[in-house]
């Protein structure tokens, strides 16, 4: 229930000693092997520009998702680095029969 006056900060005293940084700046709780995959690393990035607009998730919160996200591709990451290879692959045989064709 609100108190009155109205206080926008009212319970959360858990995140009183966290600076505002932390809640915006999470790229640095990523894991940096999976930043070199090109995909997964557009995904996180937009993950983390979600979580970080998020206001109802406290810092440990957010953290827990990036955990979470990378536990789930730690296992994933060379069949994507696959996909990726054998996508670019396709697509310079595309490229080689239309230079041909034309």
């Amino acid at each position: 229930m609100w108190s009155f006056p109205i206080n926008n900060e009212q319970d959360w005293d858990s995140e009183s000693d966290v600076p505002f940084y932390e809640h915006v700046f999470l790229e640095n709780h990523l894991n940096k092997d999976h930043l070199k995959c090109k995909p997964l690393a557009s995904f996180l990035e937009l993950v983390c520009n979600g979580l970080s607009q998020n206001p109802h998730y406290s810092v440990n919160d957010k953290k827990k998702h990036l955990e979470w996200f990378s536990k789930f591709f730690d296992d994933k990451i060379s069949q994507i680095n696959a996909s990726v290879e054998e996508e670019e692959y396709m697509a310079n045989l595309e490229k080689v029969s239309r230079g041909i064709s034309t």
